[in-house]
């Protein structure tokens, strides 16, 4: 009987590592291609473990419903059917659907729908966690119940390991909050640069203005790990944007000078000063008109066109 009892505790304590396990591949799959579709630049490999990441969590939570009790089934099946589940299937089918290079694409979803996967991710993420938590809790109560007369050691020692499992649990739920805590707070800046600091200093540079880059386009600093390296991506993009700003700037400043000192500019400004002494005019130019008319296309006056003083 207790060989019995000890196996069926196994295998709940198997069922609830699985479900917390499906809870980390939920939770950090679904934050690292939200963060990718954020910057919008989405590597092969960071496709591929997004599509490893779905197929895992999807075919662990099919595995273990059918081993749930009744009760913590019926609540998972409910999870899984919500609004929150729906709208990260939703964003989770259009990336898959897109394929590669298709999931790089800027724009693929709506800033608003990568917010709120976000957020659903959050919410589901937490929900398995709890679910996972009440089946191991179940276990070590059961346990702890069924060992009640035996050696108050074996009560301490199922008390120990509930005791790990939810510091575990809760280390875990702090950790998913606080990178997608993180996600959200790169989303929020990327888009502020994005959409006003970065365009406003590319119109202001296009138009000749001098711009101090390192002071009016902050580079974003995210740590060195997944979001840090989508954050230098995005850093990299905008640097080539302003240096392309830069270099159309002064390719315009360089055809203006160009043009203010061209031949036909230096002519036309010459026949101006001309006009003293062409067609019925009598008045004496001046040695500059001379000089600059001379060069010109407008002939020199004939003999007898001009008066003496």
């Amino acid at each position: 009987m207790r060989i019995a009892s000890d196996a069926d505790a196994a295998a709940d304590w198997g069922i609830a590592a699985d479900l917390l396990r499906a809870a980390d591949e939920f939770g950090r799959g679904n934050a690292l291609a939200a963060a990718a579709l954020t910057a919008g630049d989405m590597t092969r490999d960071e496709y591929d473990e997004y599509v490893r990441s779905v197929g895992a969590y999807q075919s662990g939570l099919d595995a273990v419903t059918a081993q749930l009790p009744e009760a913590d089934r019926t609540r998972l099946t409910t999870l899984r059917a919500g609004e929150q589940w729906q709208q990260v299937a939703a964003a989770s089918a259009t990336v898959l659907a897109a394929g590669y290079p298709g999931a790089a694409t800027p724009g693929l979803l709506a800033a608003a729908d990568v917010e709120r996967w976000g957020a659903a991710t959050e919410t589901v993420v937490s929900q398995m966690m709890q679910l996972g938590l009440a089946r191991s809790t179940a276990v070590a109560e059961r346990e702890a119940a069924e060992a009640g007369e035996t050696a108050g050691a074996s009560t301490l020692t199922a008390v120990a390991m509930l005791a790990g499992l939810v510091a575990l649990v809760l280390f875990a739920f702090v950790l998913a909050n606080r990178m997608i805590g993180r996600l959200v707070r790169l989303h929020r800046e990327t888009l502020a640069l994005s959409e006003r600091v970065l365009p406003g200093a590319v119109a202001r540079l296009r138009a000749g203005e001098q711009v101090d880059i390192e002071k009016e386009i902050p580079q974003l600093d995210h740590g060195a790990d997944e979001i840090g390296q989508v954050a230098s991506a995005f850093n990299q993009a905008q640097r080539t944007a302003v240096q392309a700003a830069v270099e159309e700037a002064r390719t315009r400043a360089a055809s203006a000078r160009r043009s203010s000192t061209s031949p036909a500019a230096a002519r036309r400004s010459c026949t101006g000063r001309c006009r003293c002494w062409t067609g019925s005019s009598a008045r004496r130019p001046t040695p500059t008109s001379w000089s600059c008319c001379s060069s010109s296309t407008t002939s020199p006056p004939a003999n007898g066109a001009t008066r003496r003083t």
